[in-house]
């Protein structure tokens, strides 16, 4: 049971260490050319809400 208990902690620690990032977000004019590209081709017209 203890060892249950220490695997399912450290898999907790271990996930919340990875999501732990500092994303940020970025205009449309920062992506990349190709990124840019992709979407003007599959949606013209969209607002982009979030990059």
């Amino acid at each position: 049971m203890k060892r249950i208990t220490f695997l399912l902690a450290g898999l907790i620690i271990v996930s919340a260490a990875a999501f732990a990032d500092d994303d940020k977000p970025i205009t449309v004019a920062q992506l990349p050319a190709s990124a840019r590209q992709f979407v003007e081709k599959y949606f013209p017209g969209a607002k982009v809400a979030f990059a």
